[in-house]
């Protein structure tokens, strides 16, 4: 048995963090001290309507038997399901069903079995909370208070830096294209399953290393992270022509327009917002459906620095 001191420390780091990814890295190192022996996380990770199970630690300790046993789990796994006699799974479920399966070794000792169902409880319970405060209720992305926190991640230089350091990243925000005629015409149940179906392809189509995010309404906000402004523009125009492309029910097809700036060490969130803002207001003004950088509209004087239009509002 874990002594009680090991246990709330355990519960309070697990209950304090608000982050999805700090609360499974959370877990993982309690499970090293109640666990002897081996175990793996894996957590549900959606794509548009494939579902798949990724393995939260460096390295898989059980081979190609976990292979079997995830697809008990997963109804569009091409691998036949069996359970694997030498490994035990603890299906992990919030309220918007399973998000993560917890495998251990049967000849791996527990130190405290009662606690290890404590633990587990109490995982799911936060999981389930921070995935509540951390996603978009329509969509299943991040919502706008995530989207604050995230791109809080890149700091903003002191002014000592050199000011050719900027950061290997790149914000965008997407506009669908004449969503108030979409919700005049069809009604705002409609424009509502578009944007469940926008979020669905993003999901899909952009990198497992991209950030996604609802921006408010219609908006949808992007971080890319380590791209170059060529990696950046190809991506974003493969997701514009991919949703293009879409089928949507009804309307068949939606459109959106992208303004996008590489985030920059020197300028602030609000600033790095107002320029994607920038861009993609350029972008809806000339004609719609298509992408704008802003630094590249700055290079060519379509915009300037000293005066920005955003949305309705011109910045000076």
């Amino acid at each position: 048995m874990l002594d009680p001191s090991t246990q709330y420390r355990s519960i309070i780091r697990l209950t304090e963090t608000r982050d999805i990814h700090h609360v499974n890295s959370v877990f993982l190192e309690t499970l090293e001290s109640l666990v002897v022996g081996r175990f793996a996380l894996y957590v549900v990770d959606s794509v548009g309507r494939e579902t798949r199970f990724l393995l939260c630690s460096s390295e898989n300790p059980f081979g190609a038997d976990v292979d079997s046993v995830l697809a008990l789990f997963d109804p569009g796994s091409n691998v036949t399901p069996k359970l694997v006699k030498g490994l035990r799974p603890f299906p992990l479920a919030s309220v918007n069903g399973l998000h993560a399966l917890l495998i251990l070794d049967r000849k791996a000792q527990v130190v405290d079995e009662v606690f290890l169902n404590f633990l587990i409880s109490i995982y799911c319970n936060q999981f389930n909370l921070v995935e509540t405060c951390s996603c978009d209720a329509l969509t299943g992305l991040m919502n706008r208070s995530e989207f604050d926190k995230k791109l809080s991640l890149f700091p903003v230089s002191d002014g000592r830096q050199r000011s050719t350091d900027v950061y290997e990243a790149c914000l965008a925000i997407l506009d669908v294209d004449h969503f108030k005629n979409i919700n005049d015409t069809y009604g705002h149940l409609y424009g509502d399953e578009v944007l469940l179906l926008l979020g669905q392809q993003m999901a899909k189509i952009f990198r497992e290393e991209d950030w996604l995010f609802r921006y408010g309404g219609e908006e949808f906000a992007i971080i890319l992270r380590d791209v170059t402004a060529e990696q950046s523009d190809a991506i974003l125009e493969r997701a514009r022509e991919h949703i293009e492309s879409f089928c949507f029910p009804q309307i068949e097809k939606v459109t959106v327009s992208i303004g996008y700036t590489l985030l920059d060490a020197f300028e602030t969130n609000s600033g790095l917002i107002a320029q994607a803002d920038a861009a993609l207001y350029y972008a809806k003004e000339n004609g719609r459906n298509q992408i704008q950088s802003y630094q590249a509209l700055l290079a060519k004087g379509a915009l300037s620095k000293r005066s920005m239009v955003v949305g309705d509002i011109d910045l000076f």
